[in-house]
């Protein structure tokens, strides 16, 4: 089935450390303009994704919300088993957007997803524990990721574009800000 261009699908996933780690990291990425907020997660569950999800939509309220989040398209980790409660209105129980499952073993379903946490590799390496990483160390790699230049976004950064598509109110989700190139940084935060 082809989706209208209008219609905003996302991307979501979650990103580990070391396989001892509690904390993990929620991704979700914005296809159009390759927008990508990260959400530190206490634990890899149901309830952490749940709690993410809750904030944003009381952040945004949910005209916003299911106007900006319409699809999210996940693969099916534990921690994404609840779908209804990341596509419904806890007050009121309305379902606001839509969550699908990738095809199994189908990672390139979501890969600009996958592409764009190379990047985010770069600040925070594969390997290292997350366990010290606090919200600002989170927001300041969602800054530095998504204010990077992308050849395939004539390159500009995914800021400049989302700030052109999106409500400023949903790029103040990761406390997200304009960086000048010159400023960008993508070298390890941690060892």
């Amino acid at each position: 089935m082809e989706l209208p261009a209008s219609v905003n699908i996302w991307e979501m996933d979650t990103v580990m450390g070391k396989k001892e780690d509690s904390k993990c990291v929620l991704s979700l990425l914005h296809r159009k303009t390759n927008l990508q907020f990260y959400f530190l997660l206490e634990d890899c569950t149901m309830l952490e994704v749940q709690r993410v999800f809750d904030g944003i939509k009381s952040f945004l309220g949910p005209q916003i919300f299911k106007q900006v989040f319409e699809i999210i398209l996940t693969d099916n980790g534990f921690e994404f088993h609840d779908p209804i409660s990341l596509e419904t209105d806890p007050d009121t129980g309305e379902k606001l957007i839509s969550v699908y499952f990738c095809r199994p073993r189908r990672s390139d379903d979501k890969g600009k997803c996958e592409k764009n946490h190379e990047h985010f590799r770069e600040i925070i390496p594969k390997g290292s524990s997350m366990e010290g990483l606090s919200r600002n160390d989170i927001r300041y790699t969602s800054n530095m990721v998504n204010n990077y230049p992308r050849k395939e976004l004539s390159y500009n950064s995914p800021f400049q574009l989302a700030e052109q598509l999106l409500p400023k109110k949903v790029l103040a989700l990761n406390k997200l800000h304009f960086i000048p190139t010159d400023k960008v940084k993508l070298i390890p935060i941690i060892k």
